[in-house]
């Protein structure tokens, strides 16, 4: 999803980096841009931790008025890279493999869930697995392209993919649908998701998301003034070890 957007000013600025791109709305939101488009946005721990980095500067920032987090290219995201080194047999008391990158996940999830100003996913593509579809559900305002889809990587494969996703489809889905989708990897276009409450409005392509968004950040900053929210309707910590 490209932008003319400035880049932010000082302190979220220091924040972006080549993995996420941080830029100022003149709304006073700012736009975070996983910036990884060969590799579908797939979130290795550099990415992870660059974002928990910007979520983290968004935080403590006092002017920042909403946060939108999109992706470049053709995908939102998709989800955890496999590929990542930290995925490889470790010790032998090492309980699974890759804990150190799925226990970042958790932690970045977590951030952006507890955000207190109003967060926007624009999701300008797929969105898979807990990095990419439990991502985009931990934000208060899901937009998306009509041709997305989102799905969890199945059961079958022996990953659960958790991340609140699964805790945030009971909410919304209910516990069988849920299961489905979890048992099966199952896709959910952006149509259906936005019949069952997933998301908040679906867009033509990406030109019109981005339309979209500036419509949103309208509703949203309308003040002008930041605005404290509760925590994402209730999302509660999910960790698991």
């Amino acid at each position: 999803m490209s932008t003319e957007l400035p880049p932010s000013k000082e302190p979220v600025a220091e924040a972006d980096s080549e993995l996420v791109q941080v830029q100022q709305h003149p709304t006073g939101a700012v736009l975070l841009t996983l910036n990884r488009p060969a590799a579908l946005n797939a979130l290795d721990l550099a990415t992870l931790t660059a974002l928990q980095s910007a979520v983290a500067a968004v935080r403590s920032a006092p002017d920042v008025t909403a946060v939108v987090i999109t992706g470049q290219g053709r995908l939102f995201s998709a989800g955890i890279d496999l590929t990542d080194d930290t995925f490889q047999v470790g010790e032998a008391s090492d309980v699974y493999r890759g804990k150190r990158i799925l226990d970042r996940q958790h932690e970045l999830i977590e951030d952006v869930a507890a955000l207190p100003m109003p967060t926007i996913a624009a999701v300008n593509g797929h969105a898979v697995g807990g990095g990419g579809f439990g991502l985009m559900m931990a934000c208060d305002i899901r937009l998306a392209v009509a041709d997305a889809q989102m799905w969890l990587v199945p059961a079958a494969l022996s990953v659960i993919q958790d991340f609140g996703v699964t805790w945030a489809l009971q909410r919304a889905l209910g516990t069988t649908r849920t299961w489905t989708l979890l048992a099966t990897g199952e896709r959910l276009g952006a149509t259906e998701a936005l019949q069952a409450g997933l998301l908040s409005e679906v867009f033509a392509d990406q030109a019109a998301l981005r339309e979209g968004v500036e419509t949103w950040l309208g509703r949203c900053c309308a003040s002008g003034r930041p605005v404290r929210c509760p925590t994402s309707c209730g999302w509660s910590r999910w960790r698991t070890h």
